[in-house]
């Protein structure tokens, strides 16, 4: 079944997000289009799907304001992080120096919703901490360290033998203890 201005005429009249469809054409392609009129006042050809699906829910012009609202935060610091530029590229990301003095590109969103502490540097020194650091008769969660494993496994890591407050007893990483 081709595109067919009648499947869409039901969107003729109706505000969806920031725009309101107020016509029907075709493009160079033959495809369906909706007419729309943004908020802003700025008329677009958008395909319906992307309207129905709200993959598009202004001309772009809320694009920009988003950009500047971001731009505004350069010198904030959220978490380990200072942001300290903005670039966007199909994803928006902040350019951040980490307490440590990192530099790395963070997505705007994981930032925000605090995702991202850190460049990994808390997590490089919790878990040399622990290397140094003797776990013996230590509880983590139900698990009490009895004894430590000599010889490390594969990786390089620390284990230990622990006893659950159920009575079995299980081998453990260090880092696994630490973390959780």
């Amino acid at each position: 079944m081709g595109d067919n201005k009648n499947n869409y005429e039901f969107l003729i009249g109706k505000r969806i997000n920031d725009l309101t469809v107020i016509g029907l054409s075709k493009n160079k392609d033959s495809r369906i289009m909706c007419v729309c009129k943004c908020v802003c006042g700025k008329e677009v050809k958008i395909r319906p799907a992307r309207i129905v699906n709200n993959d598009v829910t202004s001309c772009g012009c809320k694009r920009n304001d988003s950009q500047n609202e971001y731009r505004s935060m350069i010198g904030k610091k959220i978490n380990k992080w200072e942001i300290i530029g903005f670039e966007f590229n199909k994803i928006s990301y902040f350019v951040c120096r980490c307490e440590c003095g990192n530099v790395k590109k963070v997505n705007v969103y994981n930032l925000l919703k605090k995702y991202t502490k850190d460049c990994g540097c808390g997590r490089k020194r919790m878990l040399s901490e622990t290397k140094s650091k003797n776990l013996l008769g230590q509880k983590f969660g139900k698990l009490l360290v009895v004894e430590r494993i000599q010889g490390s496994s594969k990786f390089k890591r620390i284990r230990y033998r622990c006893k659950c407050d159920c009575g079995n007893e299980t081998i453990v990483e260090s880092c696994s203890l630490v973390t959780g």
